[in-house]
């Protein structure tokens, strides 16, 4: 047999249906504005994951071809990192390894290339600036003096005015 409800505990039930219509839209919002914001950020960490998982995979490819002398799949892989991952700092550390092996083959113009793409794409100030000194150094050598103090030109990191300032000398 069914038990009605006291007055006391029909009273509480009827101040929560109140409380519920005059709030229950806004703490309904608020609670999928929450969790959706959860659910948005979880995402947005798995993408990263993802890409950084591909970014690495394609980076081992550029070491690779690096380490077996072979130039065109080395080539080929860079090209994919530009493409698929050039914000990404593996992309700025496989434009270091193409310059050096460039300079290893005597192609101090696909050097320069790789360096000029990691000086204008790289998002972290030290790989630029590594690329800016190696850069002008490629300059100096080409006896391109004005072009190597214009490259020295902008402020570096901290870490690296000294060899900046050493190779301005």
């Amino acid at each position: 047999m069914a038990k009605h409800l006291d007055l006391e505990e029909q009273e509480q039930l009827a101040e929560f249906k109140h409380f519920w219509n005059q709030y229950g839209n806004l703490i309904s919002w608020a609670l999928i504005l929450v969790f959706g914001s959860v659910a948005a950020w979880n995402g947005y960490q798995y993408w990263q994951r993802s890409q950084a998982a591909q970014a690495a995979t394609l980076y081992d490819e550029v070491e690779r071809a690096a380490a077996g002398g072979d130039a065109a799949r080395l080539d080929r892989a860079f090209a994919d990192m530009k493409d698929k991952f050039g914000k990404t700092i593996y992309a700025s550390q496989a434009a270091l390894m193409v310059a050096k092996n460039a300079i290893d083959r005597q192609q101090p113009e696909a050097a320069r290339a790789a360096l000029t793409w990691t000086v204008q794409q790289a998002r972290d100030d030290g790989y630029k600036a590594l690329a800016r000194l190696r850069l002008s150094a490629l300059q100096l050598d080409a006896k391109a003096y004005d072009e190597a103090l214009v490259m020295l030109a902008d402020a570096f990191p901290h870490e690296f005015e000294p060899l900046a300032a050493d190779r301005k000398g």
